[in-house]
């Protein structure tokens, strides 16, 4: 081999990308990262929604404990309408669960203390139903008569806005649940 070529050769085995190869590289690094940006945005909308719904699932759970609690210790159903039950206790102080339909909250008032129960709701309705003996068996009835309530049907939908996402995507839960007076 000449001298020369020995040296062009080296210089050739030190030389870096060309540019062909360059713009290749730069493009499939562009791909890959463009994917792998995407798909953390994806994951961080998912994740948002789901902790949307575990704190809304968490939040609902919690309402009903309390409501179904109170109610089946209350002694009597004193005041009704379909955003408001008054109930007394026992020992004959009054409380009550009251829909807030402009704050979209439930609130529990129980010894001059309220306790918001939920939030972001914007549909909450209270049904009552008095208990019927037929010859069919037992079965519950609409009714406006508080002395024949016998069961208290609660239906609420409540709302989370997703972050991170549009302004028409929100988190729902809509709950309902019967509760039986015992008393």
């Amino acid at each position: 081999m000449k001298p020369s070529s020995i040296h062009s050769e080296k210089k050739r085995s030190l030389s870096g990308f060309t540019l062909l190869e360059m713009m290749i590289a730069m493009g499939l690094g562009a791909l890959i990262l463009t994917a792998a940006c995407s798909f953390f945005i994806f994951c961080s909308k998912s994740m948002a929604g789901l902790s949307n719904y575990y704190d809304l699932d968490r939040t609902s759970r919690n309402a009903l404990d309390v409501m179904t609690a109170n109610i089946r210790q209350a002694d009597h159903l004193i005041g009704f309408a379909t955003n408001q039950l008054v109930f007394t206790n026992v020992n004959g102080t009054a409380f009550s669960f009251t829909y807030n339909a402009p704050k979209q909250t439930l609130v529990c008032t129980n010894k001059g203390a309220s306790t918001v129960l939920l939030t972001n709701c914007d549909i909450l309705n209270f049904y009552l139903y008095s208990g019927v003996n037929t010859n069919a068996g037992f079965g519950f009835f609409s009714t406006t008569n508080i002395s024949n309530a016998k069961l208290i049907e609660v239906q609420w939908h409540c709302y989370r806005p997703t972050y991170g996402a549009d302004t028409n995507s929100n988190t729902e839960n809509i709950q309902s649940a019967q509760i039986v007076v015992r008393n």
